[in-house]
């Protein structure tokens, strides 16, 4: 059964099945350049329903049951309760281990208003823009990249930064892409020289796995493509930089990849290399080592668990279930060896997209910027789940052991009450604080035509709105958060978290796909959403 038509807010949130990844319609035409013809006829077909107003907010990694929502609802709910009574078992195994943990679903909570909104700005150009990673810069200010539409059509993406200053200032925006072709930026960090682009960057014929590096002023001074597809039907891109206290550069992301552009899961071949920073133009010298890690298709994220140990996230769909599954891998960085490899999620289709080194509380005094001060005890991992008992879509964390342990598990959804068949809430970013607590972030909306609510002061249903949930160190709610406006923000429209960092003054920022934070476009902009206690 095909998936159900939408009104023009839930089309450019569709969910379909590319290839086995999720993706969303406005996310699989904006960005994937195989295949146009196909987006193209599949974007009028959906447009041809519109009946409402743009919502830019995308379901990223979704895909529609077969089932109505009111047939499927039936079927989830008793398996909830089947689930919650029986308390079913994430799984985490290494090579083939078994089930180790048990986690219940988490309670609906009240909203806490603890936490208040400093201020929201968006920014942007005229046509639509998605946000990927961001973080505070060491001026106190801001930097945030993702992409944006060459055109109205959307099928060509070109590299987007934007930097404010600490007061939510306009600073620079920069434009990095070739015209009509695909590139697209993942992750951005900060070097003692400027910045430095985690990107999928096209050169002669396709899209490649590329860093770029920028001055202050976000002017560029270096690229340096890591590794050259050889052929143009594959793509490749870097989904994580981070840099090591020597100064070398440690990328992660994908190669071989059949799609362009943004992808939150590409099916491809995972890649990871040391470099150092400021190579000459389009050079692949200064490569330390470079490597494959088996059995998964792409590198998500990279931390530095500690001077010597590389932890890398993936997710993946399951060949042996058609599930999404993560995975979490350890990696010597002297001999580039496997320490350990484990999988999580099970038949629970489970994806994630951020994690963070979780620390002893004992560490918290002797924090060190670079967190290597700390005695790392393992990982906090953010995403979303349509298993563990829920109902749809929800935000699921958990935390894992150094040793690969899944202590615990958690799900959130529906901060404003509504009903939950028809409602994705969505995770892309997490961190862990001074004081040891937790912040996962994300968005939550509706994503059909069928259902619309707007009992809840946090805007309708139909719009989507950046969602955060604060635990303590065991998963416990302390605080459920949810934005729609305050101050002079404006009223309504879409403001969903694509990621969140933690601000030096104690608070969080959230970098949001936004439609009502720039006066001067009317699609998607970069929202950057400043919050404190």
């Amino acid at each position: 059964m095909g998936v159900p038509f939408l009104n023009f807010a839930s089309f450019l949130k569709l969910p379909i099945l590319c290839s086995g990844s999720r993706v969303s319609v406005l996310r699989f035409v904006a960005r994937v350049a195989l295949l146009p013809v196909f987006a193209l006829v599949l974007a009028t077909s959906a447009l041809v329903s519109c009946s409402h107003s743009s919502s830019n907010q995308t379901s990223s990694s979704r895909v529609s049951d077969s089932q109505s929502p009111t047939t499927q609802t039936s079927e989830i709910q008793t398996e909830s309760s089947d689930r919650q009574s029986n308390t079913a078992p994430p799984e985490s195994q290494q090579d083939g281990g078994s089930p180790q943990t048990q986690t219940q679903p988490q309670p609906q909570t009240q909203q806490d208003n603890s936490w208040q909104a400093e201020w929201h700005f968006g920014y942007g150009t005229e046509l639509e823009e998605h946000v990927h990673e961001g973080i505070q810069t060491s001026d106190g200010g801001y930097i945030a990249i993702g992409d944006k539409a060459e055109s109205e059509v959307g099928i060509h993406s070109d590299i987007l930064v934007i930097k404010i200053d600490g007061n939510g200032k306009l600073e620079w925006i920069k434009i990095f892409g070739t015209l009509q072709k695909p590139d697209t930026g993942y992750s951005v960090i900060e070097t003692q020289s400027g910045y430095v682009l985690g990107v999928g960057l096209f050169d002669e014929k396709t899209q490649h796995a590329a860093l770029i590096g920028l001055d202050k002023m976000g002017q560029e001074a270096w690229r340096q493509i890591l590794h050259r597809e050889q052929s143009e039907r594959t793509n490749g891109a870097i989904r994580s930089v981070i840099q090591l206290p020597n100064g070398d550069l440690v990328a992660g992301g994908y190669t071989a990849s059949f799609e362009s552009g943004f992808l939150f899961i590409a099916e491809g071949k995972s890649f990871l290399a040391r470099t150092n920073e400021g190579v000459a133009s389009n050079s692949q010298t200064g490569l330390s080592w470079q490597m494959e890690i088996p059995n998964i298709p792409q590198v998500t994220k990279t931390k530095m668990e500690d001077t010597k140990t590389l932890a890398v996230l993936s997710t993946f769909v399951n060949p042996a279930n058609e599930e999404s599954n993560v995975s979490i891998t350890r990696i010597n960085l002297a001999d580039q060896k496997i320490i350990s490899h484990f999988t999580y999620g099970g038949a629970n289709n489970l994806q994630a997209f951020d994690f963070d080194i979780t620390f002893r509380a004992s560490d918290v005094a002797t924090n060190q910027p670079d967190g290597l001060a700390r005695q790392p005890d393992g990982f906090i991992v953010a995403g979303h789940t349509t298993g563990y008992g829920v109902t749809n879509w929800d935000f699921a964390l958990f935390r894992v052991s150094k040793t690969g342990e899944m202590l615990w598990l958690k799900t959130f959804g529906q901060p404003r009450g509504y009903d939950a068949r028809y409602i994705h809430d969505e995770a892309y970013g997490v961190r862990q604080f001074e004081n040891g607590n937790f912040i996962i972030a994300g968005g939550s909306g509706d994503e059909y035509e069928e259902y619309s609510d707007n009992t809840h002061s946090a805007g309708s249903s139909d719009e989507w709105k950046a969602y955060a949930v604060i635990t303590d160190k065991n998963g416990e709610t302390l605080a459920e958060l949810i934005y729609d406006w305050g101050g002079n923000f404006v009223r309504g429209g879409n403001n969903a978290a694509e990621y969140v960092s933690l601000t030096k003054d104690g608070g969080f920022i959230l970098f949001n796909d936004s439609d009502s934070q720039d006066p001067n476009s009317d699609s998607s902009s970069f929202g950057f959403l400043k919050v404190m206690p």
